[in-house]
């Protein structure tokens, strides 16, 4: 294949999760995201390529490590890698857009983007008793090189007054317009997300990087009971994102040009079309139609156009799905509905859902699916964040 040298591919994804009991058997997130930047090493078919690392760019997540690429980049031994921190609020795959316009415009010719969390480890450090601690950093230790930051409000006023402000309740709200919208009835409407539900757990089940790799039946999603409790109608908790997770995942990307002077795989590129992005944040209360927004129809008639497809090329999504109402809105806003597959990876609620790097999750499931495709099949899949 000839493509100029300074085309973005995506030439090694890499996933990493621990599932120990024992808290003190689980590592902390940031050895997750060297050993996930392995793996995409070794998926990309060199083991020594983090030393050619030349950024390393990490999502902001619920730990406290003050410049995490800089700790990243000593362990890996890519001293000279530049470091950049997104915080939450920063669409999550923005640092992986910045990485492949940087290798377009010829400004750099390799780096990584990579997130993770051991909320579980957590978890269990606060049931048996025995707790656990992260590695801190000092005072004197340099701020990121980058750190890309969000102003944007999650809430009004008018709603944290009448007691609305968790993620939970907003999407909530936003379901019961997704069912006004459709005329459906309640009941027949919780049937219908409690299948959708069902649907992605078969496909977490077959997704070897979930979770929690088990289908789960679609009355066991609807129905609350003692181990599924109603969060927010028609919500129960095994609609919900799930955050107690110990995972990490790392995408290496760099110039067409890079890859072959290093003898990668060509067979084993991925190549990121278009990416598009809104910005314009409007709190829940000013929105004039909750189950649709305006943002997500302009980015998506403008990424298909410039990567030049049309629904009927894309093979499969991951929307982004901290809830089912996400999911929904981003299908029908996308104009996805009865095209394709909505997920790869199974959601957050079973694949999970870290706290600020699931996007990133979905970005590298997809890779693999796209990957594992005939050669002569063009696959095109799309990812939201």
């Amino acid at each position: 294949m000839t493509v100029p040298a300074n085309t973005p591919v995506i030439v090694g994804v890499g996933f990493y999760q621990e599932h120990h009991d024992d808290p003190r058997a689980s590592q902390e997130p940031i050895a997750l995201m060297a050993q996930a930047i392995r793996n995409a090493a070794q998926d990309a078919g060199a083991q020594d390529l983090p030393r050619q690392l030349e950024s390393i760019s990490v999502q902001q997540g619920m730990w406290e490590y003050s410049n995490p690429g800089r700790m990243l980049a000593d362990e890996l031994g890519c001293h000279g890698a530049r470091s950049t921190l997104a915080d939450l609020g920063v669409l999550q795959l923005t640092p992986l857009f910045d990485l492949c316009n940087a290798i377009a415009a010829g400004k750099q010719h390799i780096g990584v983007v990579t997130g993770g969390e051991a909320k579980f480890r957590e978890l269990r450090a606060k049931i048996t008793g025995q707790p656990v601690s992260n590695t801190q950093q000092g005072e004197d230790t340099p701020a990121p090189d980058v750190h890309l930051t969000s102003a944007d409000p999650f809430a009004s006023p008018l709603e944290s007054d009448a007691g609305i402000f968790l993620p939970v309740q907003y999407f909530a709200i936003i379901e019961s317009a997704l069912r006004h919208h459709r005329g459906w009835g309640v009941e027949e409407h919780r049937d219908k997300v409690a299948e959708l539900y069902h649907g992605f757990s078969k496909i977490a089940a077959a997704n070897p990087h979930a979770w929690k790799q088990e289908e789960v039946p679609a009355a066991a999603i609807r129905n609350a009971d003692a181990k599924n409790t109603m969060l927010a109608f028609p919500y129960t908790k095994r609609h919900n994102t799930q955050w107690n997770v110990n995972q990490a995942v790392a995408i290496i990307a760099c110039s067409a040009g890079k890859a072959a002077e290093l003898g990668l795989d060509e067979s084993r590129w991925i190549f990121p079309l278009a990416a598009a992005q809104s910005r314009h944040v409007v709190t829940l209360s000013q929105q004039q139609t909750l189950y649709s927004h305006a943002g997500t129809r302009i980015a998506g008639q403008r990424v298909k156009s410039l990567a030049g497809v049309g629904n009927d090329d894309i093979s499969a999504a991951e929307l982004y799905s901290c809830f089912p109402a996400a999911v929904q809105s981003f299908a029908l806003d996308l104009e996805l509905e009865g095209v394709c597959p909505l997920s790869v990876t199974g959601s957050m609620a079973f694949a999970g859902g870290p706290y600020n790097h699931s996007a990133l999750d979905g970005a590298a499931r997809m890779a693999e699916v796209l990957r594992d495709a005939p050669r002569e099949e063009r696959k095109v899949g799309l990812v939201s964040n």
